[in-house]
């Protein structure tokens, strides 16, 4: 059963979910989107680029004069600090190397593992993190599995999905620790507890606003300003580019209960989790479709089975339509990407519709509501993959899954990210600075893998 749960960001009411029998296609993202809106006024650069086309920024034409008139006569003035900076994208790569987690189930300490690797478009700098860990219940001692994947994207992304994965890893530990088997939690109570972890941690995100008053970036130190209607900003003195204040992180969350068998995901944005199952291929007694991949047993396939929903402006039509009913023109929708309609602001854009964070674009119908599903292991599945776009934008379903059910859980991790670092000389870009060109730089990646067959 799965369900979609909207939660009211101002007084935290929380809807009835509505069960659907499964959660709906999503077709596969635009590789050819361009960040040039149709209105040739409103073709400003945006202050940042989704991660999955080029880290470009457009130079506005007057841009500090556009944003002139709307500064305050108190216009906020802060020295850069480049090495805090500095301190923080390399503390956001740091975790290069796959780890697995231990104490699942007895033996079954290679059954789960994640790695991430910055790629090559951003240097040093990692905007992706994750945490996959077992515990068990202090009341019963059974196993619980929990999972996250944050894919951070804007000036001081990292900031985000650090945040994000730090506190749903302890949140969610401490509050399944006290978990007792003989009164389960109903799946209600399950939503209502992600629901209110993803309003407390995006509330975490945007608190951090504040710390980050200075920002370095190709070379140049910004300063952040404020306009007389109270935008944020970051503006230098030594280049014509202006940056809104402006970031979030995808998420996806996984609580698994191996004992029981129930899997609850919840995610905003385009990372995504896909489940493995191991079905009989075609003339072999059964059906399965042309995207599953052949095991190496005879007679069977592994068919995905997407369980989080991607909310991508290029493809998610009822997400549009939200937005439109919400903010009507308020909005904007151009070339795989939503931005305000507004001659000022009008430059900046998202490439999705729900993320954590995003003070600003929160006005014009990004909200951090996650979709929820609820998901019961069958005898037929065999893996869990999480990953960020990074992986599926570069690597298909059916080879993410494949590599993933060969070998120890820590291995098959590092060959999907060594996989995708590859696929990504094989991808095609289309920027609105350089056109189509062919071998774009690898993006951040993550993957956790969790197996869930011995």
């Amino acid at each position: 059963v799965f369900r979609e749960n909207m939660s009211d960001r101002k007084r935290r009411k929380r809807n009835d979910s509505t069960a659907i029998a499964s959660p709906p296609e999503t077709p596969t993202k635009s590789k050819t989107s361009d960040l040039i809106g149709e209105d040739e006024n409103d073709a400003a650069e945006a202050d940042w680029t989704p991660k999955r086309r080029t880290r470009s920024t457009r130079t506005l034409e007057s841009a500090t004069s556009t944003l002139e008139p709307l500064l305050s006569s108190s216009v906020r003035e802060r020295s850069a600090s480049p090495t805090k900076r500095q301190q923080a994208a390399s503390a956001a790569a740091k975790h290069l190397a796959p780890t697995a987690q231990v104490g699942l189930v007895d033996d079954t300490a290679q059954l789960l593992a994640g790695a991430t690797d910055p790629g090559e478009r951003y240097g040093d700098l990692n905007q992706d993190s994750y945490f996959a860990e077992t515990f068990k219940s202090a009341v019963t001692g059974e196993p619980i599995v929990i999972i996250g994947v944050f894919d951070g994207h804007g000036k001081h992304g990292e900031r985000a999905s650090e945040i994000s994965s730090r506190s749903f890893q302890r949140k969610l530990k401490q509050k399944l620790l006290q978990w007792d088997s003989s009164h389960p939690l109903t799946n209600a109570e399950l939503d209502r507890i992600i629901n209110d972890l993803f309003f407390d941690v995006h509330e975490e995100i945007i608190a951090e606003y504040q710390a980050l008053n200075t920002l370095l970036w190709d070379g140049h130190s910004f300063s952040l300003n404020t306009t007389v209607d109270n935008v944020q900003f970051y503006r230098s003195d030594t280049c014509d580019y202006v940056l809104l204040q402006d970031f979030g992180t995808t998420a996806v969350v996984c609580v698994y209960f191996p004992v029981s068998r129930h899997m609850v995901v919840a995610n905003c944005g385009d990372s995504d989790a896909v489940v493995g199952r191991k079905l009989p291929k075609k003339g072999s007694g059964s059906s399965s479709s042309s995207s599953s991949s052949e095991s190496s047993d005879d007679g069977f396939c592994i068919e995905p089975h997407q369980i989080t929903v991607s909310h991508n402006v290029a493809s998610n039509k009822v997400e549009i339509q939200r937005i439109c009913q919400s903010h009507g023109k308020k909005t904007k929708f151009a070339n795989g990407y939503l931005s305000p309609n507004h001659k000022t602001y009008g430059f900046h854009s998202l490439a999705m519709t729900r993320a954590l964070g995003h003070k600003f674009l929160g006005k014009y119908g990004v909200i951090h509501d996650p979709h929820i599903a609820h998901y019961n292991v069958t005898d037929d599945d065999v893996v869990l993959v999480v990953g960020s776009d990074g992986l599926w934008d570069v690597v298909e379903k059916a080879d993410v899954l494949a590599i993933a059910t060969t070998g120890p859980a820590p291995d098959a991790c590092s060959k999907l990210i060594q996989t995708a670092l590859e696929s990504w000389k094989d991808y095609t870009l289309v920027t609105s600075t350089a056109g189509t060109s062919a071998g774009a730089s690898a993006d951040n990646t993550t993957v956790v893998i969790l197996q869930l067959q011995k």
